[in-house]
């Protein structure tokens, strides 16, 4: 009797089919009576030789018939073709495809135990059964697969005992049993250890020997209840390095272990951290970003592992996303705030780009928690990453679109980046003095800042500065005088000053810096630059400073109006103003006329010498016809036939379609109708009227695409009747999913894509 069991062998008909299956398990009987005769042979026969062979074709049956997977000597000729090709291109960058070289070696190397044909046709069997690579580990199913074969190998040429071939019978046994276990038994195994505490590392080991690829690893990793057993998987290799275009395994700790214990969910990412640091540099963003998404759902537990990665990838936009996602959800006072936005504002979109999300985010966090204990870090951070932004080229450009009113004041939606930073550092000095901060740390903030914004935040501290510090203030407010027009921030810098009584020597200081008039303007010579300067000025000076300039700001209040502050203290408002003109094409309108009414008026081209408003006119109707749709879909599904053979552009079907999806139950009556003519449009859609011609797949896919084959799924889901055009739908499904390319969440198995998509 044959120490296969029965589920065993069923399974190995299902996958192998009836004849390589029944030639394998013949194999394997053939090599067990052969050893059992050995054992009262005296005749001297070849029988162990003779059972070593059959033990070798049982395994060679297994694979005989795929083609061997990516990797071994093939991958090696082909690294060292495209290397020489690269290094004997001018100007090409060596040290670059050297880099690439090495590390396909490294991958070969790693895997030497994979690299036999044979074990890269049981990789590629496997790897199709599963829709993953197999797992390389200790207990690896293609490691084992390669000593048993070398074994048998061995044997065949008389070099094993009676004893060591009776061993080798049962580990392939053994094997066969492990590898070819149905998925419901190996899933109940799985389970089970999960559910057990860890006591020892034959547990681990027993795990080792049940997992063959990253979906029992993910299955077990989301049921696991005790996070001893997580420390002894890193250590056995069962926690690797996230790999490219693989689902990490570990990342289902989350929905877990990750709940109900997880700092020790961040003890193992910290040692897989450790790991990463192997990895030549350039490869080290991917996993560490695998790692940082793991981290952001940990909550505090996770924040170590958030600002590792952040401080070292702190450029790249989706790290950045991520970790300001973490620090949003942070109580806006925890220092972690200030240890996220000390990494992010360092990236930041130059002018005259609008900043980014994440920086408006981290920035409006930081400053709300804002407290006593961690006000004066939070604003060194928020000054130090000011001021190089003011240092920028660009923003001396920027400094020209700064309104004169409060940079306090809530901003337009999308500002620049140096504005938004003005804009929180200027509320953090106005409220300084909430704060008992002194004056010397708030110009430690701005004294070396420049331009027009550093010019403006030094006005606000001394704003708030004590009497110590008002002669200061009084000369700086006149360098403003001589050069620059008023701001809101010189409002309240001027206002705080005349608080006090001004002495006359320090009157006099601000009537040398308004210097006297130039000549008036004439017929063909513009107002000059100090009149509008100091008309500008004259809305908040004393006027015993302005007696050499009475004639010159009356003589321009006569054109332009007293000079007043009022406008610097308002609110800003938006230069442009919208309004809404509703469109002929409205709701109301199609929906009163019968569908192929609706179809004559959309069909109607322009008018001559309008065909400017044709984009418009297409986005407007596509809203109305939308709506239309749902308003009736029975009716318009009734009429799909010369609806979409009269709707000529993408945007009108589409919107048809995204009408009849709303309430697809009412359309399914007309199904046959309505898939006779959305398929045709369809494979016109996807290139595929030949199905041996090249796509792009699902991943650039257009809008229209997408609700075109949502519209087959909604219909066939509702038992719609698909049947007449299934022979064009179901090649076509076939091939988007073979040639979809990988999207980095799920393996590039067409089987997986399927089950993902």
């Amino acid at each position: 009797m044959l120490d296969l069991a029965p589920t065993v062998q069923v399974r190995l008909h299902m996958e192998l089919g009836a004849q390589r299956a029944d030639e394998v398990i013949r194999c394997l009987r053939t090599a067990k009576a052969l050893l059992k005769q050995q054992e009262a042979d005296s005749r001297g026969l070849r029988l162990t030789a003779s059972a070593a062979y059959n033990l070798r074709e049982a395994l060679n049956r297994i694979v005989e018939n795929h083609d061997p997977a990516e990797g071994g000597l093939p991958l090696v000729l082909t690294a060292w073709a495209t290397y020489e090709a690269q290094i004997t291109t001018p100007d090409s960058d060596h040290e670059a495809a050297r880099k690439t070289f090495d590390s396909v070696m490294r991958t070969v190397a790693s895997g030497k135990s994979r690299a036999s044909g044979y074990a890269r046709k049981l990789i590629a069997h496997l790897q199709e059964r599963a829709g993953v690579a197999p797992l390389e580990s200790a207990a690896d199913p293609i490691g084992e697969f390669q000593a048993l074969l070398e074994q048998a190998n061995k044997g065949l040429h008389g070099d094993l005992s009676d004893h060591q071939a009776a061993q080798l019978l049962e580990r392939i046994l053994d094997w066969f049993n492990r590898v070819f276990a149905p998925p419901d038994e190996v899933a109940d195994q799985i389970l089970n250890l999960a559910a057990q505490p860890w006591t020892s590392i034959q547990q681990t080991q027993q795990l080792a020997r049940i997992v063959a690829n990253s979906h029992h690893l993910r299955l077990f990793f989301g049921a696991v209840q005790d996070p001893a057993w997580l420390t002894p998987l890193h250590s056995a290799g069962l926690v690797d390095i996230p790999a490219p275009n693989v689902v990490w395994p570990a990342a289902a700790l989350t929905k877990g272990l990750g709940l109900t214990a997880p700092a020790q969910v961040t003890e193992l990412l910290q040692l897989v951290l450790n790991d990463i640091k192997q990895l030549p540099k350039d490869q080290r963003l991917a996993p560490r970003f695998e790692l940082l998404r793991v981290a952001v759902h940990l909550g505090p537990a996770g924040w170590p592992i958030v600002t590792d990665v952040a401080s070292k990838h702190g450029d790249d936009e989706s790290v950045q996303s991520l970790a300001v996602h973490a620090a949003s959800c942070a109580e806006p006072s925890d220092p972690f705030v200030e240890t996220v936005a000390n990494v992010v504002l360092n990236y930041c979109s130059p002018f005259p780009r609008p900043a980014h999300h994440e920086t408006v985010e981290i920035l409006d966090h930081l400053v709300a928690g804002s407290t006593t204990d961690n006000f004066v870090a939070r604003g060194r951070i928020l000054a130090s990453k000011t001021r190089l932004q003011a240092k920028k080229d660009e923003e001396a450009v920027a400094s020209r679109w700064l309104d004169p009113e409060a940079l306090g004041l809530d901003l337009a939606e999308h500002p620049t980046t140096l504005l938004l930073f003005a804009h929180h550092l200027s509320r953090l000095i106005s409220s300084a003095s909430q704060h008992n901060v002194a004056f010397d740390e708030l110009w430690g903030w701005v004294k070396n800042m420049e331009g027009e914004v550093g010019d403006r935040l030094r006005a606000l501290a001394f704003a708030g500065a004590t009497t110590q510090h008002l002669p200061d203030a009084i000369a700086y407010v006149a360098t403003r005088i001589a050069h620059a027009l008023t701001t809101a921030e010189d409002v309240i810098l001027v206002n705080s000053i005349l608080e006090h009584e001004l002495a006359e020597e320090d009157r006099q200081v601000w009537v040398e810096a308004c210097g006297t008039p130039s000549p008036p303007p004439g017929q063909e010579r513009p107002v000059p630059e100090d009149w509008r300067r100091i008309w500008r000025w004259a809305a908040i000076l004393p006027d015993s400073v302005l007696d050499a300039w009475t004639e010159a700001i009356d003589e321009l209040s006569a054109h332009w109006g007293q000079p007043s502050a009022a406008p610097l203290t308002v609110q800003r408002r938006p230069q442009i103003e919208f309004s809404v003109v509703e469109s002929p094409l409205s709701t109301a309108s199609l929906s009163a006329k019968p569908p192929l009414e609706v179809v004559a008026i959309l069909a109607r081209p322009e008018p001559s010498g309008l065909a400017e408003t044709a984009t418009r006119r297409t986005y407007e109707a596509a809203g109305a016809l939308e709506e239309a749709v749902k308003a009736d879909p029975a009716a318009w599904g009734a009429s799909s036939r010369e609806v979409i053979a009269g709707l000529q552009q993408d945007e009108l079907v589409e919107a048809y379609v995204r009408g009849l999806l709303t309430s697809i139950q009412d359309v399914v009556p007309n199904a046959s109708e309505i898939i006779d003519v959305v398929v045709p449009r369809l494979l016109q859609t996807l290139a595929l009227t030949d199905l041996s011609q090249p796509i792009v797949g699902l991943a650039d896919a257009s809008d229209l695409q997408h609700v075109l084959l949502n519209l087959v799924r909604a219909l066939a889901n509702h038992d719609g009747e698909i049947g007449a055009q299934l022979d064009l739908l179901w090649p076509a499904c076939v091939t988007l999913i073979t040639r979809a390319p990988a999207t980095g969440e799920v393996s590039s198995s067409p089987i997986d894509r399927a089950s993902n998509y």
